[in-house]
């Protein structure tokens, strides 16, 4: 389990809620990731990579999925966001799956993405930076992603949960 946590660059930002990772399927075969995920708990996926995984082997091993292509080392739109927040928090909340955030590395767009989950739940901006980064050190490798998550939380105070 250690070696497929350091591969895969898994963790757990808000334990049974929402974890980070890297891409499943790029070192080891990805049904193999995804077993792993499942005795993780995990039970849905987010994946932001430019290339969607397999769906049909996501969905045969029993996740839910959602694939919101955002480019390596850019950030996401605030519309984007939303997109992602809404599977997030209908997985998590309604559904009670646990979801897995993944980019390429797990380290920029996956990290954003974890930022603007803990925005969303109540931290602000600076406290979901400092979290996230504390948790998962190589997070939001950019200023333009760093700025969007202060973005997001003025959008949030204006326009809660909506596009």
């Amino acid at each position: 389990m250690d070696y497929k946590r350091a591969t895969l660059n898994f963790s757990f930002v808000v334990p049974s809620a929402i974890a980070g990772m890297a891409r499943p399927g790029t070192i080891d075969a990805l049904a193999d990731d995804l077993a792993f995920l499942r005795t993780e708990g995990i039970r849905a996926i987010l994946s932001l990579s430019e290339t969607p995984l397999t769906e049909p082997v996501v969905r045969e091993h029993g996740f839910s999925y959602l694939h919101v292509p955002i480019d390596d080392f850019t950030a996401p739109t605030i519309k984007q966001v939303n997109q992602c927040m809404d599977f997030v928090e209908r997985m998590v909340n309604a559904e009670r799956k646990p979801v897995a955030v993944h980019c390429g590395a797990g380290c920029g767009r996956t990290g954003t993405m974890l930022a603007c989950y803990l925005v969303r739940t109540g931290k602000t901006a600076d406290e979901a930076i400092e979290t996230v980064r504390f948790m998962r050190p190589c997070s939001i490798e950019t200023e333009g992603q760093k700025a969007l998550v202060y973005q997001y939380e003025e959008h949030l105070k204006y326009r809660p949960h909506f596009d």
